[in-house]
Parts: structure tokens; sequence; C-alpha cells
């Protein structure tokens, strides 16, 4: 695979990824926000962004350890992409939650909602991450 078909193949999962995760963080604030009984209240799609965003850059070097995978075995199916979406997702969710946003106080809900986001992100991104690899 050429170094653009590479980088295309990464962007346009990841933007994918992004879609998918931030329709899921936007509907998790829009929840969070509709059980709040104090502020500040933040418009969730702008929330969402604050989280798709970094979880997006941690599942990069994972998209790219795949494509590598690719190259070298030159297979990799499709459950192969979920299951590690679903890793590395979990793994940037609880980074995220642990790590980023440490400094609020976390409930049970933020740190599920935020693991939930990135399974969710990362599964999308390596499933179409797969799917473009299919295609070649």
């Amino acid at each position: 695979m050429s170094a653009f078909k590479t980088a295309t193949t990464v962007v346009v999962s990841t933007l994918v990824g992004m879609l998918a995760g931030g329709v899921a963080a936007t509907l998790f604030f829009a929840a969070a926000n509709s059980t709040a009984a104090d502020g500040p209240y933040f418009a969730p799609a702008l929330a969402a962004l604050a989280v798709v965003v970094p979880v997006a850059l941690m599942l990069l070097p994972f998209q790219l350890a795949t494509l590598v995978w690719r190259g070298r075995k030159r297979t990799l199916s499709l459950r192969a992409g979920l299951v590690i979406g679903a890793i590395s997702g979990l793994v940037a969710g609880f980074v995220l939650a642990f790590a980023v946003f440490a400094s609020s106080q976390q409930t049970a809900g933020d740190v599920l909602g935020f693991a939930f986001v990135g399974v969710v992100q990362g599964c999308a991104a390596m499933f179409w991450l797969g799917r473009m690899v299919h295609r070649r």
C-alpha cells in the first residue's frame, strides 16, 4: 500500500470513528446534563468534541500497528479489527477518565461513559479500517 493510500485510510477511518464516537458522547453528555442538579451545563456536542479528539489521537498508534500487521501478514479479519478496536477504545476511554479528566470528580457512570465512547469510537474506526484494507 502506498503512503498516500495508507494516510487516506487512516484519516478516513479516524473520521468515521470520530463520527460514531461523537454521536455516543453527545448522547452521554445530553443524559448527564438532563440528570445534573447543578451547573455548569455545556452543549453536549461541544463537550463530545472534547472527548472524541483525544480518543482519536490515542487510537492512532493502534491503527498504525494494525496497518503494519496487515502489511506483513497480508490478512486482517474484520472480527480481529473489532476486537482490536474494542480493546484500544477501552484503553483510550480509561486513559481519558483517569488521566485527562483526573482533576474532576469521577463517578462510576462517568468512567463507564468514557469507556463506552472509547469502545464505540475504536470499533467504528477499526471496522472501517478493516473494510478499507479489504477493498484494496
